[in-house]
């Protein structure tokens, strides 16, 4: 059974757009630079401590950890969140 131009074109069109879904989403473990829109708070997962927009760290900590073996970053939408998952926030 052959498949048709239509339907091979559907089937890539769908591998493509779930390649750039993977690629945008921060992942765990996987070093590269935030965006504050996508990381609004990042905690440090070593210390338990979180950074908020306007603190003195939060940009360091959107960097990419490129010299680090792990990334110890983790992205939070809240500042509830962060401290439901146990975290607290920075004292700057």
């Amino acid at each position: 059974m052959e498949m048709t131009t239509r339907t091979r074109v559907q089937r890539l069109a769908a591998i493509g757009v779930a390649a750039c879904v993977a690629f945008a989403l921060p992942l765990s473990g996987y070093a590269r630079d935030y965006t504050p829109e996508e990381c609004p708070i990042v905690g440090n997962t070593k210390t338990g401590i979180y950074h908020t927009r306007g603190g003195m760290n939060y940009r360091m900590m959107l960097q990419e950890n490129k010299s680090k073996k792990k990334d110890n970053r983790r992205c939070f939408k809240s500042e509830l969140e962060a401290k439901m998952a146990g975290y607290r926030k920075a004292k700057n």
